[in-house]
């Protein structure tokens, strides 16, 4: 098959530009992974500083946003408010369950696949990548934290795409670099 027209059939390959079949075949089991962990996970609860947090989603959920300050009985640490919004949002569009909730952080962690394959062909050996995937497989913190519906994998997906960002010297992310001292 000719490259244009695969990728006129499969719109998702567009989005993960990749050459070698191998790299394909495997990065589709990747997400598929990914998914498959998401639902089959989707009765976890929120878990240790999440459980305390999903509260800041709750007050928003509970007063439609209609103050987007909240308590420091809700707050004490000063958590990125922006996840919790997000998933207060969430919960208004699709209804407040866990599986919403899991389904919340799937984006994040595609994304996280997408970014971490693109910076694994940039910098890596062609044949490298294949192990590169491999080892977010196997990675048991990612694994852990793509699990517990936390703010660390929103988080490490901006991350990823800032550097990604800042290495093309597109900076549409990073608008404004620190001062160099």
């Amino acid at each position: 098959i000719r490259k244009d027209v695969f990728d006129s059939v499969n719109p998702l390959m567009n989005i993960f530009p990749i050459n070698n079949t191998g790299e394909k075949i495997l990065l589709c089991f990747v997400l598929l992974f990914f998914i498959t962990l998401t639902f089959f996970n989707s009765g976890i609860p929120f878990f240790w500083d999440s459980s305390l947090y999903c509260g800041i989603s709750c007050f928003y959920y509970d007063n439609n946003f209609s103050s987007l300050l909240v308590s420091p009985d809700l707050d004490p640490a000063g958590s990125p408010m922006i996840y919790w919004m997000y998933l207060a949002a969430v919960w208004k569009i699709f209804g407040k369950t866990l599986l919403v909730s899991h389904l919340a952080v799937l984006p994040f962690l595609l994304g996280i696949v997408r970014e971490y394959y693109k910076l694994a062909k940039r910098f890596l050996s062609p044949g490298m990548v294949v192990f590169a995937l491999l080892l977010l497989l196997t990675e048991p913190t990612f694994l852990t934290q793509s699990i517990i519906m936390g703010y660390d994998v929103p988080k490490a997906y901006l991350f990823l795409l800032a550097l990604i960002d800042k290495i093309s010297n597109r900076c549409l992310l990073l608008k404004y670099d620190l001062p160099e001292f």
